[in-house]
């Protein structure tokens, strides 16, 4: 009796082996192959795994399918338990040293899975649905949707070192940043600008506004600089401010009272020129 994938990957995976993940099906459909078009979809990554769960023995990678032409075919490697992550089936492997020496040279690139999408039960013989019957190392896979296959944790498909692609890409993102920072710096500076040339300019339209306002005798001299700080603090509200204020009336301002001589105080060489008009 079976309890579920993490007792399977328990049984299948060894803490002394050094397994690699690596993609073994993708959904879509192919009308070029040889036995004719096929198509893989969600439902059949969902029963090759649940087949591959009801195993009791590990899935065999070999070279070239060469189990399947009943001749000697030494592995190159086991699946040891499968997930699907984002619609695609995954497969941890154990590569054998031999596999590992050809994928870290280069000779080995490619995988290429075997589908039953008939498949029967061994035992009761009961229909199950899609699976995998084997998987072959090849340098001429049919599906080229398929990652390039790694020797180790390590390494990427080519043998270089994922150190120095993580030291890359580490690079490549502090570049980034500095670019970043470089632009952030940049438009700092172009919005100090930019508000100078803002102060400037509401400078210029308050002291605009408090001009003409005097001049329509909307305020007086004398409050002028308060007008000015109100207006550049707060233009609309100066302009609103302006237009519930009446003009100022100013009183006449004669230099001359004819009437001035009349308490007889004020008179011009001791004459009262209103009597002087009255006698004559």
């Amino acid at each position: 009796m079976r309890f579920g994938t993490d007792l399977i990957a328990l049984k299948k995976e060894s803490a002394s082996e050094e397994l690699v993940e690596i993609l073994l099906a993708v959904t879509g459909e192919w009308k070029g192959h040889y036995a004719g078009e096929f198509r893989i979809d969600s439902a059949d990554i969902e029963k090759m795994k649940l087949n591959f769960d009801a195993r009791k023995i590990d899935l065999v990678i070999d070279y070239e399918h060469q189990t399947l032409m009943g001749r000697e075919a030494p592995a190159a490697g086991w699946v040891k338990s499968m997930s699907i992550k984002e619609g695609k089936l995954y497969g941890m492997v154990s590569w054998t040293a031999r596999a590992k020496e050809y994928i870290k040279n280069g000779e080995y690139r490619y995988l290429s899975p075997v589908f039953n999408f008939g498949a029967r039960d061994k035992k009761s013989g009961a229909w199950i649905g899609c699976e995998i019957e084997s998987v072959a190392l090849t340098n001429t896979p049919f599906l080229d949707e398929l990652d390039e296959v790694r020797a180790n944790k390590n390494l990427n498909p080519k043998g270089e070192n994922m150190d120095k692609s993580k030291q890359l890409d580490a690079e490549a993102i502090e570049a980034t940043k500095t670019e970043q920072e470089a632009t952030i710096t940049a438009l700092k500076a172009e919005l100090e600008t930019a508000k100078g040339e803002n102060a400037a300019l509401k400078e210029v339209l308050a002291t605009s506004a408090v001009e003409s306002a005097i001049i329509a005798n909307k305020i007086s001299e004398p409050q002028k600089q308060w007008a000015l700080s109100y207006a550049k603090a707060d233009l609309n509200g100066f302009n609103e401010f302006l237009k519930g204020t009446a003009a100022i009336t100013q009183k006449p301002n004669f230099t001359n009272d004819m009437f001035a001589n009349k308490s007889g105080a004020a008179n011009s060489g001791g004459i009262d020129v209103v009597k002087f008009a009255l006698e004559n």
